[in-house]
């Protein structure tokens, strides 16, 4: 039916990487015929507004811990939330800067709208987003993560190491010039 078309439409999009092209291309294998690219494109239009209406009906006054981060997509920032108890997606949203003025806009719209104040937020160092939570739930405690901590410490330790193997294979080539080496002068410079 029309229905199951649509739930597989929507199911493709959700759970896995298709693209609108990517299912066009697969309903002809599952159903024998397929949609066009505009009525599968309209089709998820309209779930996204569907989603987007009843998840900003959803009240969130018992939510006490989140996470708060910024992301990026086609270089504009994505500012996002999760309830770290149930791991529930609490906002995802483009905006046009990283400002604290920004961040406490958005949180301020969900404290007013879906009562959200949580008692503790973590999240990484970033001024505009520690401004922003400071501005919207002033009494909220700030953590800082530690995932940012340890990839920042990560690529540092991979730098070093990479640069530790330079060095010893410099040492390992100065060694064995070295040893072919004839006169001891020779052996001396390397």
């Amino acid at each position: 039916t029309e229905a199951d078309i649509a739930r597989t439409v929507i199911a493709l999009r959700v759970a896995t990487p298709s693209s609108i092209r990517d299912e066009v291309a697969l309903l002809p294998l599952i159903y024998g015929f397929g949609w066009s690219y505009g009525k599968i494109q309209a089709l998820l239009v309209q779930a996204e507004q569907r989603a987007a209406k009843h998840l900003r009906q959803v009240d969130l006054s018992a939510v006490q811990s989140v996470a708060l981060d910024e992301m990026f997509s086609q270089g504009k920032p994505v500012f996002g939330g999760i309830d770290l108890d149930s791991g529930y997606l609490l906002m995802l949203e483009v905006c046009p800067t990283r400002s604290g003025a920004e961040w406490s806009e958005l949180l301020g719209a969900i404290d007013d709208d879906q009562h959200l104040s949580p008692a503790v937020v973590v999240k990484d160092a970033g001024s505009g987003l520690a401004a922003g939570v400071s501005a919207a739930w002033p009494k909220a405690e700030q953590r800082d993560d530690a995932f940012h901590a340890v990839y920042l410490i990560g690529k540092e330790a991979a730098h070093l190491e990479r640069r530790a193997y330079g060095t010893i294979t410099a040492v390992e080539v100065l060694v064995a010039r070295r040893r072919q080496a004839t006169t001891a002068a020779q052996r001396q410079s390397l």
